[in-house]
């Protein structure tokens, strides 16, 4: 009976075995694709955040500058209306004055003794009218909001009024770089977890191999 030549199988190496390094050599440039789209992306995200940031920073130095300009227009204001009030005070309680020492005797005509009286109420209530308003005046230089100072308030209200459209530019400015911002932060948690999701594929797998080479 014929003999049949043995036929001798090679083992094959870990290059040429499937899922071996050998299989992963064609991955070269599919991860070469992957960097570079990754890297375009990138710099894709980096131009849009220039961009944002760029507009906004015009407008803010835009805003910034009408602002200051409304509040130091309202500072001086209530600084003048303060130091005419004072002044206005000090004449009315030297008036008061006058008048009080031209209190009528005992003597005098009942109705002299009442005209004084009423000339004495009606510069008593002036001088208090004074007094009251330059509180308020002071409450606006020195007042609070749970927003800010009250003048800065006042002025924001007064750049609203006279230049609406700017106002309107620098709130839409600071929407847009909050939910670019929000944006940003929501892709590198994402990048985060996709790097972590593979580091613990990568361990795996070499964990894996690590089992079958003993």
């Amino acid at each position: 009976m014929a003999a049949f030549p043995l036929t001798t199988h090679t083992p094959l190496s870990h290059n040429q075995r499937p899922g071996g390094q050998g299989a992963t050599l064609n991955s070269g440039p599919r991860s070469s694709d992957t960097e570079a789209e990754a890297l375009a992306v990138r710099a894709s995200e980096a131009e849009d955040a220039n961009e944002v940031d760029i507009a906004t920073s015009y407008i803010e130095v835009e805003y910034l500058s009408s602002f200051a300009t409304r509040l130091q227009a309202t500072s001086l204001q209530v600084q003048r209306l303060e130091d005419r009030l004072e002044v206005l005070i000090e004449d009315q309680t030297k008036r008061l004055q006058r008048v009080e020492q031209q209190r009528p005797g005992i003597l005098s005509l009942p109705s002299t003794r009442s005209k004084w009286q009423a000339e004495t109420q009606a510069n008593l209530a002036l001088l208090r009218r004074m007094h009251g308003r330059l509180e308020r005046v002071r409450e606006v230089r020195d007042g609070m909001l749970p927003s800010g100072p009250l003048i800065e308030h006042l002025a924001k209200q007064k750049l609203r009024a006279q230049d609406p459209e700017l106002v309107d530019s620098w709130e839409q400015a600071r929407q847009a770089r909050r939910v670019h911002e929000q944006h940003l932060l929501l892709q590198d948690r994402a990048k985060k977890r996709v790097a972590n999701a593979q580091g613990a594929e990568s361990g795996r797998v070499h964990s894996i191999s690590l089992q079958r080479s003993t």
